[in-house]
């Protein structure tokens, strides 16, 4: 019955922890999108005269400071939402093993129940028989029964 009861303890653990850990991926994406360093890399930015001399280089810096922030975000937003699906899944599949192990826990204290049931049973059985064995014993004693035990233990 100890590891009925350890087993549950384990599995209600176990669900704990699940459920913390999807406040935290809530947590992670908002602040990985809001503090990420390639958007604030872009809010300090500044055009200088470095690479003049490629043409590429000089077409690209030639590109409006809101287009390239546009860009940017729109890159964040992108990845923001692989990170969010694949955080979706992740909680999916959190979610379905919580599941797993709260039908578990729900298991274990039904067994926990029946077992606890079973004993009560077998101590109101087993005190009944102990005084209908010594209700015998005394009738058989005042009939003039001994006891062969006792006086194999005497000697």
């Amino acid at each position: 019955m100890d590891v009925v009861a350890y087993e549950c303890r384990r599995t209600e653990l176990a669900v704990d922890h699940l459920l913390y850990a999807f406040n935290w991926i809530d947590k992670l994406i908002s602040d990985r999108v809001l503090h990420s360093p390639s958007f604030a890399g872009l809010m300090n930015f500044s055009i200088s005269a470095c690479g003049t001399n490629d043409p590429e280089r000089t077409k690209e810096m030639e590109k409006q400071f809101v287009d390239l922030l546009n860009e940017e975000l729109k890159l964040q937003q992108v990845v923001a939402e692989e990170h969010i699906h694949h955080m979706n899944a992740t909680l999916v599949e959190a979610k379905r093993q919580a599941t797993l192990y709260q039908r578990e826990a729900e298991k274990c204290n039904a067994a926990t129940e029946t077992c606890e049931e079973a004993r009560e049973k077998s101590e109101g059985a087993i005190s009944k028989e102990r005084k209908l064995t010594a209700l015998w014993e005394r009738r058989a004693r005042e009939l003039g029964w001994q006891d062969s035990r006792a006086a194999t233990t005497a000697r």
